[in-house]
């Protein structure tokens, strides 16, 4: 198998040995495969090498509040100092997270902190990704059932388009 991560300079290979793939997806899935955590599936030499080329970093929470309806708001700091928010809002046996795609929002609404702010930058894959993982790692029973994306109507009216990296 070979490990390929994009890096200033260009297209960088890292090569290693085959990897029980199954096993990885089962075990990053449940939220056992943590930054800096032994990965027993992959051989010792490759494990440096998969931490810089693929780093799962944790969000640090700074405020949890929760509401009298259950509802859950959540404000992570990223490791560059911009802070996010997350909603989970529970529904019967539903569990909708609300994540964010950008930290700040271009639109200004006066009832919304995050609008109040100002957009300052789009969140990373990882950045997105970990709101999620966040959530099933403090309690894997309140699992999200839903996901919604925050910020889709700043990107609309903005012009700002949806683009895969």
């Amino acid at each position: 198998m070979q490990l390929v991560r994009r890096s200033q300079s260009g297209w960088r290979r890292v090569v290693s040995p085959p990897i029980a793939c199954d096993k990885s997806r089962r075990d990053c899935g449940n939220g056992r495969w943590r930054a800096g955590a032994p990965r027993p599936i992959c051989p010792a030499a490759l494990r440096p090498a998969l931490d810089e080329a693929f780093p799962l970093r944790r969000l640090e929470l700074r405020t949890h509040q929760v509401s009298s309806d259950g509802t859950e708001k959540f404000l992570w700091a990223l490791a560059d100092g911009e802070a996010i928010e997350s909603v989970l809002i529970p529904e019967g046996k539903r569990r909708t997270l609300c994540i964010s795609s950008q930290a700040g929002c271009a639109l200004g609404c006066v009832f919304c902190a995050t609008g109040r702010m100002g957009f300052r930058r789009n969140l990373t894959a990882g950045e997105i990704a970990s709101q999620v993982r966040e959530q099933v790692i403090r309690d894997p029973s309140l699992r999200p059932t839903n996901i919604v994306f925050m910020e889709w109507a700043s990107r609309s009216s903005t012009g700002t388009p949806w683009t895969r990296r």
